[in-house]
């Protein structure tokens, strides 16, 4: 793949890549001190990816119509939070911390058409 000054460096996927080969490395060990390596790396390779999705949740709160718990990731600035309601699942995008560049969000829902859904503003962006 051939990187522009436009396209941004992948960040999830050396993550997921490395954790991979380290489970990969895991599973293959053939002594104890290589299994015990490969789980050390496996350990690290894990919280790496987790600490690039900043992956996140949130226990239903009570008084609400939650019924699961809310659980959240974010990637380019932008979040992504799914829970369960008492009326369905609920997902909810919020693009405020997503950087001017990348502007605008567009999104599809259940292959409804793409919208856009952040104009790029630079006077409201910081």
């Amino acid at each position: 793949m051939i990187h522009s000054e436009q396209t941004s460096p992948a960040v999830v996927t050396p993550a997921l890549d490395h954790l991979k080969q380290t489970l990969a490395a895991f599973h293959q060990a053939d002594n104890p001190a290589a299994a015990g390596d490969a789980t050390v790396a496996t350990v690290a390779a894990a919280q790496a990816l987790l600490d690039t999705l900043t992956l996140r949740t949130y226990p239903a709160e009570p008084g609400t119509d939650d019924r699961g718990e809310q659980v959240v990731i974010t990637v380019y600035g932008v979040d992504l939070s799914i829970r369960r309601r008492e009326d369905g699942v609920f997902v909810h995008v919020d693009s405020t911390d997503m950087p001017s560049p990348l502007l605008p969000l567009i999104g599809e829902f259940n292959n409804g058409g793409e919208n856009v859904y952040a104009e790029t503003d630079a006077e409201d962006r910081r």
